[in-house]
Parts: structure tokens; sequence; C-alpha cells
């Protein structure tokens, strides 16, 4: 009987199990290893996070090829690892573009119900740009660099396109003051904001 390694997908949370048959001690601590998830004491289950499988789908691919192992998923299984494998194609492609110079998003800034009246830098232009064509994604820089801004301003552009109609901030109550501040200095007209009944969050309804 050929060692097999199979996967499903649970829902709640969202996790990979991995269960097997005919692997060897040796192979299955390998798998374990990659992977990075919990294993049972029997050694023949190992859950780990959906975010933790697709981190470790490469490496875990060459071990099952190195180990002779055959691999089974399940539909849900499948979904994920072809909708992340589109991701990473995706970013790849905006990654490739230059996004940095010769871009004009005037119309785009102006044209919603919320106007960007914050003149934005070249390096903003160019994160904004790169996160309007991506499906997902994050700002990451130094303090100061303008990251609300960006966010502001790409919210006021999905706006415009009619795909979000709200913002939620979830961060420390000291980096409120910042997004409140902008909130009137970056969009005309402001954001409004309601604060909730807890004092560790506020959130723009």
């Amino acid at each position: 009987m050929t060692a097999q390694l199979r996967a499903r997908l649970e829902s709640r949370p969202a996790r990979v199990v991995l269960t097997g048959t005919e692997i060897s001690g040796d192979s299955w601590n390998e798998i374990a290893l990659v992977v990075g998830g919990d294993s049972n004491l029997a050694r023949t289950e190992i859950r780990v996070s959906a975010d933790g499988f697709l981190r470790s789908r490469q490496r875990l691919s060459g071990t099952l090829r190195s180990r002779n192992v055959a691999f089974e998923v399940d539909d849900n299984v499948r979904a994920l690892l072809v909708k992340d494998g589109r991701d990473i194609s995706f970013l790849n492609t905006v990654d490739a573009t230059d996004t940095a110079r010769g871009i004009d998003l005037s119309d785009e800034l102006a044209r919603g119900l919320y106007r960007v009246i914050r003149t934005l830098r070249e390096f903003q232009v160019r994160d904004l740009n790169k996160l309007m064509h991506l499906h997902h994604g994050a700002n990451f820089s130094v303090p100061g660099a303008g990251k609300t801004t960006v966010a502001y301003a790409l919210h006021a552009i999905e706006q415009a396109r009619g795909r979000v109609d709200k913002l939620l901030v979830i961060a420390p109550l000291s980096a409120f003051g910042a997004w409140e501040e902008d909130a009137v200095s970056v969009l005309s007209p402001p954001l409004l904001w309601r604060a909730s009944d807890r004092k560790e969050s506020r959130t723009r309804m």
C-alpha cells in the first residue's frame, strides 16, 4: 500500500487537518516539522492553521516527493490552494509593475463622495496605486510616512467605486488622535466618527 497524506479543511477555526496511512515514523515527524502543526500522540493526525499550511506548501511538497508520499486534498483545501496560487501570481504581477512614477490619480481622488484634499507625496501615490491593484494588502512604513493618509485616500476611492461604505479602524487608543485629525485634513467632507461604548475601541460608522 502506498504511503499517503490526506488534507481536509475545518472552517471554525480555519485549520487544515492532515491524516496519513502507511507513513513511516521518520516521514511523519518530518511532515509535522515542516508544517509546524500539532501532532497527536498516536502520530495519525496533524492540525495546522490554514495560514501555516499555505506558508509551508512548497516545503511540504518537496518533503512528500522525497519521502515518496502521495498527497490527496478535499475540495475545500484544493480551493484554498488555488486561491492562494492566484493571489501569489497577482502579487508578483503587481510587484513587477512600475507603480512609482507617472501615475495620475487626481480624477480618482476628486470624484467620490469624499474628496482627497491633501496633496499626496510621490511615495504615497505609489503605495496607494499598489493597494488599489491588490485583492488585499497592507501598508508598512516608519511613523510619519503618511500611512493614515493613504488609508483614507484608498477608502475614498473604494467608496467612489461603490465597493465599500464603511471604514473600521482597530488600533490602540493612542493612535486615534491622528486618525481623527486626518479625517478632517485629508477628506472633504470629513468622515464622521462614532465612539463605541467600550473604552478600548472606536469605530467609524
